[in-house]
């Protein structure tokens, strides 16, 4: 199952873990929501999963993920 990533630019950084919430829900699958912010392009990115799915496969790819147990954790990213 892929999991859905959603980005845009001045989305607050205190609401993508709710919108994340909601649409993995609606969806039931994994998503990821990524507010960026327009001067620099950098964000905060929440993810929240289904059960039995864990989205980091290998941890040393986001050595900066926060959160205390899937299924929901939180990462800074930066616009490519």
């Amino acid at each position: 199952m892929l999991p859905a990533v959603i980005a845009g630019e001045g989305w607050h950084s205190g609401v993508v873990g709710i919108v994340a919430g909601r649409l993995r829900e609606r969806w039931r699958k994994p998503v990821v929501v990524i507010g960026l912010t327009p001067i620099n392009g950098i964000g905060k990115g929440s993810g929240r999963s289904q059960a039995g799915y864990q989205p980091v496969a290998a941890p040393s790819s986001r050595p900066s993920m926060t959160g205390s147990c899937w299924p929901g954790a939180g990462t800074p990213w930066r616009r490519a």
